[in-house]
């Protein structure tokens, strides 16, 4: 399998949209997009969660695509176990406006090249990269799978107080609280941790009733799993790769 990363015009900081892809041996006829969580990150690196899926959706044939959204520094790794020194010297001054920029821009490069290949395209974003990737399914065509990983219409009241002060979530309140537009992709999907402490379980499944696909549609909740779907009663479950894999890729079957 070979790697490629490629840079697209992006809305802050370095102004660049990072969009990694992973080219499988065998290809089948889709391409998956992923989007990450807010203050994240999405590449090839060792011990990225979005690399694990990546390899997993290419041995079965799914070219996937990493976006990961522009920012100020990308090394998050110089600021150890400090998140919050992290978020805000990597994004102080984003707002959520400039991230939906972000992936919007990640989704219309991926969504063309497989209008030109003749590919389906599946949507996948975790957290707020779900948010994210409802908000473009409401507006475009070209999604054949939506999938939404841990991503709500609303937090647990204590997150949203710390969200109200952090950047590019600072300003996402005032989205969740307008009307929300229904998605019609062909298939959709949704994935919830049963230990997620950021969004709470309705407040998912509010998020996916805008969902309204032409196909099936199925919710499932992940035993065990904390809100990331990496860690498992606390403990990194690198079987959790599959177990998502497996269940997006079973509505399709």
């Amino acid at each position: 399998m070979k790697e490629n990363v490629l840079s697209l015009p992006g809305s802050y900081g370095d102004k660049q949209v990072l969009l990694s892809s992973l080219e499988p041996d065998v290809v089948n006829d889709t391409y998956i997009l992923f989007f990450h969580g807010v203050h994240s990150s999405a590449n090839f690196s060792h011990g990225n969660k979005y690399r694990w899926l990546a390899y997993s959706f290419a041995k079965l044939g799914y070219t996937p695509f990493l976006c990961e959204t522009s920012r100020k520094t990308r090394d998050i790794a110089a600021f150890e176990n400090d998140s919050l020194s992290w978020i805000m010297s990597a994004f102080e001054g984003k707002t959520f406006a400039d991230e939906l920029a972000d992936c919007k821009t990640a989704f219309d490069y991926v969504a063309n090249l497989a209008h030109e290949k003749s590919k389906k395209m599946w949507l996948c974003g975790f957290s707020l990269g779900g948010i994210i990737a409802y908000v473009i399914s409401t507006t475009a065509n070209e999604i054949d799978h939506l999938i939404l990983c841990g991503s709500g219409a609303y937090a647990f009241p204590p997150v949203e107080k710390i969200q109200s002060n952090l950047p590019i979530t600072r300003d996402l309140l005032n989205v969740t609280d307008s009307p929300f537009s229904t998605s019609h992709p062909n298939f959709a999907t949704a994935l919830w941790g049963e230990f997620d402490d950021i969004f709470p379980k309705d407040a998912c499944e509010k998020l996916f009733s805008f969902v309204e696909p032409k196909h099936t549609k199925n919710f499932f909740v992940i035993n065990g799993a904390n809100h990331s779907l990496k860690l498992r009663n606390g403990v990194l479950d690198r079987s959790l790769t599959k177990e998502i894999t497996d269940k997006i890729v079973s509505i399709s079957k």
